[in-house]
């Protein structure tokens, strides 16, 4: 039978040199990819950020940065030789929670990642979206995928409607 264990962390409310350790590298190739089940560093990073963004926005630039750099000319994100509706959902869901934390992010950004993942819904074919999960071998959870690629798509709605009504 398996056990759970609770752990809670408890971060400073301010940033200080006595805690930047708990940030080492962020941003950096090496930490990006150091997830043990996912092979892009994206779906960590997303995580990563909804943690951190509450704590400290500006520790995480780094990151956006990285992230900014990283979307390819048809407006996608992938970390292999193409872009993928999976790793684009996960790198736009932390674009746009850096932005509702109340970073600077170019909405242009936003809309070309939306307009890469308007016509997917998570469920296309492999060729489309590749494998990235780990266990014994490489697999897509279509119910993971679906789901990051439509709360993506959604967060985009709302995030590009609201600049358009001046919210």
């Amino acid at each position: 039978m398996l056990q759970s264990q609770t752990v809670i962390l408890h971060l400073p409310k301010t940033r200080s040199a006595s805690n930047e350790r708990l940030l080492p590298g962020i941003g950096t190739r090496s930490t990006l990819q150091s997830d043990k089940w996912q092979a892009s560093p994206y779906y960590a990073t997303s995580c990563a950020m909804k943690a951190l963004l509450p704590w400290d926005p500006p520790c995480v630039l780094p990151v956006i940065q990285w992230l900014l750099r990283g979307q390819r000319p048809d407006g996608g994100w992938g970390w292999f030789d193409r872009s993928s509706p999976e790793e684009t959902a996960y790198a736009l869901q932390s674009l746009i929670l850096a932005r509702k934390a109340g970073l600077s992010i170019d909405l242009a950004c936003l809309a070309r990642g939306a307009a890469y993942l308007s016509p997917f819904d998570g469920s296309e074919p492999a060729d489309i979206h590749p494998k990235l999960w780990i266990a014994k071998g490489l697999y897509r959870p279509l119910h993971v995928v679906r789901s990051a690629v439509l709360a993506a798509q959604a967060m985009c709605v709302r995030a590009l409607g609201e600049e358009h009504n001046g919210r």
